[in-house]
């Protein structure tokens, strides 16, 4: 996920910008930005993975063409069209790897099945830079379904993967500028719901969405509008017909706009939150310190498992500038688990739970991934996600974190 970085702007001249971003927008209110879709649907994150095993030699009779002296061959399947998965093979050899798959589903391979694959796989590229094929599935307006597939090196074996995500991609004009707009495709209703599933605009106009699950550009609809903010215009896709290719976006006031946007140098906005005592508080209380948002819940085994390190941070440094302040995403009927959780570890400092926490998490944060940690510095901006080339948050890496940040121990 790219970092964005922008220059801190005095506080007057921040809320004068925003003041006339709105005055600007206001004119605009309840605009219709009509695009088009692209014809050809596309494979998207994320991934979907499997463990390749090494081929049994009734496997390997199955191939058409017997694999060269020295070769590894290994056995899995693609999980993208039936639960049963697609049979696939990879075949490891001193010259080159291919993978063979059947594609026609008919139990067997044959050589107009075998693919070569991209050189260096790595599992953070975009589907687009891996081995594309398609699979017999119909898919709204195609009668075939785009996969992307890799095949990673795992230890001593292999992993095989591919993407579980079909989308269609258009363009729409938003203020003067070609905006790249993509939507999850239901393959089996072969329709795009506005309100349901994933949807990403290019929002800074690089010409790309970014996918990141901590990206402004895109969100997970749930029986919901999404709204997104291009600009200073703030903008919600009306429909989207995959027959006519036809996108329509519309505009909305700023106030719609609810998302915390989460990148490094952005300030997290004052919130209202119930901590564990029952006790109404806020964010702005604990402005003045280095924060840690600790977003975790009680099924999430990770974040059990790194509250003792957390903890050992914590006691070291609340005195000296450093506060934290749990974000509980447990639904109601986990509270007093989340509670006892809370108890049993020591985990002391503050903790929103809740509906209201939940609330927070789910539709402004959008926190997808637990667990989460955001450091904040004293005026509430985003230090560190623990992304990579960011300072790491995890409990081991903690410590050093706040040491370069200022605080020390005596």
């Amino acid at each position: 996920m790219p970092e964005v970085y922008y220059m801190f702007l005095p506080n007057v001249l921040r809320c004068a910008v925003v003041l006339m971003g709105l005055a600007g927008f206001s004119a605009a209110a309840d605009t219709e930005y009509i695009g088009s879709l692209s014809p050809n649907l596309v494979p998207s994150l994320p991934w979907l993975a499997g463990t390749m095993k090494l081929a049994a030699d009734k496997d390997v009779a199955m191939l058409p063409t017997k694999p060269s002296q020295g070769s590894k061959v290994y056995v899995g399947n693609l999980f993208a069209i039936r639960k049963e998965g697609v049979p696939a093979m990879f075949v490891h050899s001193p010259d080159e790897e291919y993978l063979y798959v059947d594609v026609n589903l008919d139990g067997r391979f044959e050589p107009e099945e075998r693919f070569a694959l991209p050189a260096n796989p790595n599992p953070q590229h975009e589907p687009a830079q891996g081995l594309q094929i398609r699979l017999p599935h119909s898919c709204a307006i195609q009668e075939t379904m785009p996969v992307s597939v890799q095949v990673v090196a795992q230890g001593a074996g292999y992993m095989l993967m591919n993407t579980s995500r079909v989308l269609a991609s258009g363009t729409v004009n938003v203020e003067g500028k070609e905006r790249l707009v993509q939507y999850q495709v239901g393959c089996s209703s072969g329709t795009v719901d506005p309100r349901n599933g994933w949807q990403g605009i290019d929002a800074n106009g690089d010409g790309k969405v970014d996918p990141g699950v901590y990206s402004p550009e895109s969100a997970a609809a749930d029986n919901e509008t999404l709204v997104f903010r291009v600009g200073t215009t703030y903008v919600s896709t009306e429909s989207v017909d995959l027959k006519s290719r036809k996108v329509v976006l519309r505009s909305h006031p700023a106030s719609d706009y609810s998302r915390i946007e989460l990148e490094v140098g952005s300030t997290i906005p004052d919130f209202s939150f119930m901590d564990a005592t029952g006790k109404p508080r806020h964010l702005g209380e604990l402005r003045g310190k280095y924060l840690l948002l600790d977003f975790w819940a009680s099924w999430c085994g990770p974040c059990i498992a790194d509250m003792p390190r957390v903890k050992e941070v914590y006691d070291h440094f609340a005195g000296r500038g450093f506060e934290i302040l749990g974000m509980n995403g447990d639904d109601e009927d986990a509270i007093d688990k989340a509670t006892t959780i809370i108890r049993e570890k020591g985990a002391t400092w503050p903790h929103a739970i809740g509906s209201e926490a939940r609330v927070l998490i789910k539709k402004r944060f959008r926190i997808v991934p637990f667990p989460t940690k955001i450091l904040l510095d004293k005026e509430g901006r985003i230090i560190s996600i623990g992304q990579e080339g960011q300072l790491p948050l995890n409990g081991k890496d903690l410590a050093a974190t706040l040491e370069k940040c200022g605080l020390h121990l005596e």
